[in-house]
């Protein structure tokens, strides 16, 4: 311990005075401009604490100095990052999940990074299958400490790493999937909600299944009765057959990967809803761009749904016109009274600017409309208030009415 009775670490990372102020919000980052000076041994991907100009231990994580984000705390405040605190937190996790879903619900987020005080690691559980992400150096180097806890806990019947997250290139991580436990057959059936559907845990997007946007396919499935529909980015197609099922007279899914239409079009077949939904492969911004010039019948709910747009924060301006492009182009294929459901995964776009730029496009699209619902991501996707990074998925309900959404002039 040093003098002032505070655990004393092998590496210690000692603060810039007041870069103490976003670890005590909760924020568990600490970034390369926020440290001082570095004393003791340190190794990458070591344990290491983080103490305030005056000495005071704020906590302790992982550290990585190749990084910009040169330490993750996984405990505030002083005592060591162990395997007690480990395998204490995945007990948190899991009784967490078992208060927000029945015990016949077996497919949701198990851990969610910084949500759950373990930045860099991602478990999801798909029944008897656990899909895994290590996304930073120091909880790839304690994988051979996790994974036993996890088989302990769920007896998964297979175990697959899908490390080929974009944040392993940050953390110089190579990038590869890999089945690690047990045997995965190549589509797995997996219940969300009481609707069975097929998944590829190997290379479907993600860890193989959306389970963020639980919430949200409910409500807007709740808007789809005798409608037409479009989910735009479908992936799997969860969306259009439960459009399908809650009364839409007609669902189109749209992505780009074939694969994932193929495991589509096998859902709506599982759910006997093929008579109402049709799938096509294209660009959204092509499909969408032709459906408003060629005037075809306008959408009563557009779902839309894209992958991460942002790439970097040096190119933020530039991504984030491509979502303005998007959602008024998406606009302009609603009819009046319509209702546009808009999501973005982009962390580095706050939730304003998210919603000024919505307004933006809809000026474009010369439409009118509401801000009906604001929401993110189900609740086994937990956000730290104190890092506004961790509220990854921001989906907007839009009901757009008739006319120009430009102000005249006097």
């Amino acid at each position: 311990m040093d003098h002032m009775g505070t655990v004393y670490h092998r590496c210690r990372l000692r603060l810039k005075k007041g870069e103490e102020r976003s670890l005590l919000r909760g924020n568990p980052c600490v970034r390369k401009h926020q440290i001082a000076g570095v004393d003791g041994s340190y190794d990458a991907g070591c344990e290491a604490g983080v103490y305030d100009y005056r000495g005071h231990c704020l906590g302790a994580g992982f550290a990585n100095m190749a990084t910009d984000v040169v330490l993750r705390v996984v405990r505030f405040g002083a005592g060591p990052v162990d395997v007690a605190l480990l395998r204490n937190r995945l007990a948190e996790a899991h009784a967490f999940r078992r208060r927000l879903f029945p015990p016949e619900e077996h497919a949701f987020r198990v851990v969610h990074a910084e949500g759950d005080w373990l930045p860099g690691l991602i478990i999801d559980r798909f029944g008897p299958y656990i899909s895994i992400q290590f996304t930073t150096l120091g909880m790839e180097m304690r994988r051979d400490l996790l994974i036993p806890m996890i088989i302990e806990r769920y007896k998964p019947r297979a175990i697959v790493l899908r490390n080929d997250h974009e944040d392993r290139n940050i953390e110089n991580l190579p990038r590869q999937v890999k089945v690690i436990h047990g045997e995965l057959p190549r589509q797995v059936e997996i219940t969300v909600d009481g609707l069975t559907f097929q998944a590829d845990l190997l290379s479907g997007a993600r860890t193989g299944f959306f389970l963020d946007q639980r919430d949200n396919r409910r409500r807007a499935a709740a808007m789809c009765a005798d409608s037409l529909v479009l989910d735009a980015c479908c992936n799997t197609g969860s969306f259009a057959v439960m459009a399908a099922l809650r009364g839409a007279r007609r669902v189109v899914g749209l992505d780009n990967s074939g694969a994932a239409l193929n495991l589509a079009e096998q859902n709506a077949a599982m759910h006997n809803t093929t008579d109402r939904c049709s799938f096509v492969r294209d660009d959204v911004f092509v499909y969408l761009r032709k459906y408003a010039e060629n005037g075809e019948d306008p959408f009563d709910l557009i779902f839309l749904d894209p992958p991460p747009l942002i790439q970097s924060r040096q190119t933020m301006d530039r991504d984030i016109s491509t979502y303005r492009r998007l959602n008024r182009l998406a606009l302009k294929c609603l009819k009046p009274g319509g209702i546009l459901v808009s999501s973005t995964r982009s962390a580095l776009l706050q939730t304003r600017v998210f919603l000024e730029e919505l307004g933006t496009a809809m000026r474009a699209s010369k439409r009118r409309a509401r801000l009906i619902r604001h929401s993110g991501s189900s609740p086994d996707h937990p956000a730290l208030p104190g890092m506004l990074e961790t509220r990854r998925l921001k989906c907007a309900f839009l009901a757009t009415g008739g006319g120009s959404a430009k102000p005249r002039r006097k």
